[in-house]
């Protein structure tokens, strides 16, 4: 195996220890390089910043279709490597994502407004879970929009107590939650509005009955 000497360390080392460029090896080991390079950076900091901010600008639109290209074609191995970055970089990163959100503030506000707009069932489904989810202090199903679409063909789109089809509609739990029952898929169903706030937290069977005697009432009086 070659060896060779250290043009900063003086020390003889494999050629292994050395890195290579485009005309051969280094005169300097790796270790000496790195520490050549580092003060390279600490003396010239503003200078590469401001070189690396103007490659940014001439190149943006081809360095970020290489990213998505990347990502497309390698997501595993792009998932891998920020997630390496994030974890060593932690502090740094939670940083950055605090002066871009307050940088960002207002347009990140009007982006959600426009979400919110285009998918009230969403937002709907999002504010009941998390409001359950804050009085049982325990986890739960996370109810979304695909499972109601579910329970309305169950359903025929009729209220799940009075069997009248519904304009709009509430998510109600069968056992309420003050009566010990789940956030849970098997026990949520749809209901009317009026249902809903009448049931409140009655115990099902209960209130069942009652639906039934209000029928027969409403029959015998027709």
């Amino acid at each position: 195996m070659q060896n060779k000497k250290c043009s900063k360390c003086l020390c003889i080392k494999s050629i292994n220890e050395y890195s290579k460029h485009k005309g051969g090896l280094y005169s300097c080991c790796k270790e000496c390089k790195s520490i050549e390079d580092k003060s390279y950076r600490e003396k010239y900091k503003e200078k590469i910043r401001e070189k690396r901010r103007e490659f940014w600008a001439e190149n943006k639109d081809r360095i970020n279709e290489e990213r998505r290209e990347t990502r497309k074609n390698d997501p595993d191995k792009t998932r891998k490597r920020e997630c390496e970055y994030r974890e060593v970089n932690r502090d740094k990163v939670r940083q950055w994502g605090k002066d871009f959100y307050y940088k960002n503030k207002n347009k990140r506000l009007l982006i959600i407004i426009k979400w919110g707009k285009q998918n009230p069932e969403k937002v709907r489904l999002i504010k009941q879970n998390y409001k359950i989810r804050r009085r049982l202090q325990i986890g739960g199903d996370n109810i979304d929009t695909e499972y109601i679409k579910i329970l309305l063909k169950q359903q025929n789109s009729k209220c799940f107590y009075c069997d009248v089809i519904f304009g709009d509609y509430h998510l109600d739990h069968i056992v309420p939650l003050a009566r010990g029952g789940e956030h849970k898929e098997y026990n949520v169903v749809l209901a009317c509005p009026q249902c809903n706030i009448i049931k409140s937290a009655k115990d099902p069977e209960i209130f069942v009955n009652q639906i039934i005697h209000k029928y027969l009432e409403s029959s015998l009086n027709n």
